[in-house]
């Protein structure tokens, strides 16, 4: 792994406040005798974390019984200096895994993978020859995986039987496709007792990753895992003799039931209510993919040439025939039925080759941009074309979906046909008498809620995202239960979309709203109660993730 021109983006380098690092270095270090890693130590937090619990719980520190690992030259310079810490400079990968440690700690760098230089490849071949043999699951390490998820797999082999890790990593690792490899290994080939993350404060700030503890140890799988929400740690340390904070609130989870689930982000963040329902509605709840065909918007691979605003395209003169309304992005539309005035953009739909383009405006187009030296040559979407102008799209969808959800949660119908671009995902039904129940559905706040719950709360800046995976596995009731409403669910949701769309903390104290959601509810045959229980929880996971987000912008030293 090499060092760019901004090297703490791509290291991945974010310092860990002090309470958190007496925090996970309690939870991994246990025996006065361990021997303790950190693989990407920076400037030496937690190897003076480490030395402080050693010392904590008694232990007389031996020579190379503390020991780091860092590539950048002068944090390792920094960190060697600390007293009893033998730190090596250069890079984790290079070094041959040897099971010689009892204890792994760390924060674990965050880098996406389009930040990764093409070392990555490295990386992967490394932690390929460490699991080859009993783990040939390896093999199935997504291109997307962030960086970190390479340091849980080399670092597990420096393990001695019954060490142990207690690190900090992104938390996209517990939905993302991606993160399958990690959980896979985590339950069936180590042992995986806590998850930890805290709601209550931002321990990164300024970064686009939310953060989660993991604590693992190389031994038999375990029966259960924990999932604990964290208090605010700086008035909440942990003394010597306990591992978790007063004010902590844990969840525990069988194992068996973690196997059957592709989403664990559910597990430490969803209040009761949504297992609640759950267990309640059983088969009366279907996934969004059983009922429609979930795609993303239109990718033209290259927007600036695809994507006109229409009054451009009148002044340019491009010829109706090669154009297609479009509505670029939801931001601006405040209503649950999309209509021509939003579509503010044209797409550019060209049928035909160049040759049969002669003496039209859009030949001349083509050729401008062309020209500009502003192709993007590299673009798989243009190289999978014959002509690279060329774009059929997909028949528009019924309704669309947020990809990206900050205060507003709505999924407009199309009853015009408009085409959407990839800024959302969109909804197309099997059965087309369905649509306006499930559009109906679609809207209620049990889907957003779901949405809410299921979606990758990783992105830092207090939004989710909600992209394909998460989008065809959403809940909603049945046809079967909504057909004997159908009346009363159509009226309530037209005197819905009779008004703009509100935030969704506001939506939930709407009585139009509230009447779209008792129908859902009594086609569900769900208790009353339990729709207020439902209206609490979201309100409380909204204001949390609005919090959540408004810390972490938050200037430093607020």
């Amino acid at each position: 792994m090499s060092i760019s021109r901004n090297p703490r983006r791509l290291l991945g380098q974010h310092f860990t406040p002090e309470p958190l690092v007496r925090l996970v270095c309690s939870l991994g270090i246990r025996r006065p005798t361990d021997r303790v890693l950190d693989p990407a130590c920076g400037d030496g937090a937690f190897l003076r974390g480490a030395i402080e619990r050693l010392k904590a719980i008694g232990a007389p520190l031996q020579p190379g019984q503390i020991c780091g690992f860092e590539i950048d030259p002068a944090h390792a310079a920094s960190a060697a200096e600390i007293p009893g810490a033998d730190v090596a400079a250069g890079d984790f990968f290079r070094r041959p895994a040897s099971p010689s440690f009892d204890s792994i700690v760390g924060n674990f760098p965050f880098v996406r993978q389009e930040f990764l230089t093409t070392s990555k490849k490295k990386m992967a071949d490394t932690v390929w020859r460490d699991w080859a043999a009993d783990f040939p699951d390896m093999l199935k390490v997504s291109g997307r995986a962030d960086l970190y998820l390479y340091f849980f797999l080399h670092a597990a082999r420096f393990l001695r039987d019954g060490g142990r890790m207690a690190v900090i990593s992104g938390s996209s690792w517990l939905n993302a496709p991606y993160g399958k490899v990690l959980r896979e290994l985590f339950i069936r080939r180590l042992r995986l007792e806590m998850v930890l993350e805290s709601r209550a404060e931002v321990w990164f700030p300024h970064t686009t990753a939310n953060a989660v503890v993991t604590v693992l140890e190389k031994s038999q799988p375990a029966q259960q895992v924990a999932f604990v929400q964290l208090p605010v740690l700086a008035a909440a340390c942990p003394p010597p003799d306990s591992h978790l904070p007063p004010g902590s609130q844990m969840r525990r989870v069988p194992v068996a039931t973690l196997m059957d689930e592709a989403n664990w982000n559910c597990r430490l963040r969803a209040p009761n209510i949504y297992f609640d329902i759950l267990d309640r509605a059983g088969e009366r709840l279907v996934r969004l993919s059983a009922l429609a065909r979930v795609a993303r918007g239109i990718t033209t691979g290259f927007n600036r040439f695809f994507l006109v605003e229409r009054e451009k395209a009148r002044t340019l003169g491009l010829e109706p025939q090669f154009l297609r309304p479009l509505v670029a992005s939801l931001k601006g539309v405040k209503s649950l039925v999309l209509a021509l005035e939003h579509a503010e953009h044209a797409l550019v739909c060209v049928d035909r080759p160049r040759e049969k383009l002669r003496g039209t405006r859009m030949l001349a187009y083509i050729k401008d941009f062309e020209c500009s030296g502003a192709m993007p040559v590299h673009s798989p979407s243009l190289a999978s074309r014959g002509e690279w102008f060329r774009l059929t799209p997909k028949p528009a969808a019924d309704f669309a979906i947020l990809r990206f959800r900050r205060e507003r949660h709505f999924s407009p119908a199309n009853p015009h046909g408009l085409l959407v671009s990839d800024t959302v995902f969109t909804a197309s039904m099997r059965d087309r008498i369905d649509v306006p129940l499930c559009t109906a559905a679609a809207n209620a706040t049990l889907f957003h809620f779901f949405a809410e719950v299921t979606g990758r709360d990783n992105m830092g800046g207090g939004f989710v995202t909600t992209y394909g995976p998460e989008i065809r596995e959403l809940l909603l009731p049945s046809m079967a239960c909504l057909r004997p409403v159908e009346r009363e669910l159509t009226e309530a949701f037209d005197a819905l979309a009779a008004r703009p769309v509100a935030t969704m903390q506001e939506e939930l104290r709407r009585p139009d709203r509230r009447r779209l959601d008792d129908v859902i509810w009594k086609a569900l045959r769900l208790p009353a109660p339990m729709l207020d229980d439902l209206y609490a929880a979201f309100d409380s996971l909204l204001a949390r993730r609005k919090r959540h987000g408004e810390m972490a912008r938050r200037p430093s030293g607020m």
